[in-house]
């Protein structure tokens, strides 16, 4: 494609078919640790120009952190 249009291509995302159905079933988003939730994090990272990485909390209550 990106031959045919003379375009680089910008991003891409995972097939994650299994994941999708179970968040359109659940009529929540896709969870961000799913190879398409982390493809469209990216995406949207690029989108805004936004680089930082997200951390992932660790420990036990390392998520309430992320609350604050």
């Amino acid at each position: 494609v990106s031959k045919a249009l003379g375009l680089a291509i910008f991003a891409t995302v995972p097939s994650d078919y299994d994941e999708l159905q179970k968040a359109l079933m659940d009529g929540q988003a896709v969870a961000p640790a799913t190879p398409f939730g982390r493809a469209l994090t990216a995406l949207a990272r690029q989108l805004t120009g936004d680089q930082k990485e997200v951390r992932k909390p660790s420990g036990a209550f390392g998520w309430l952190r992320g609350l604050f």
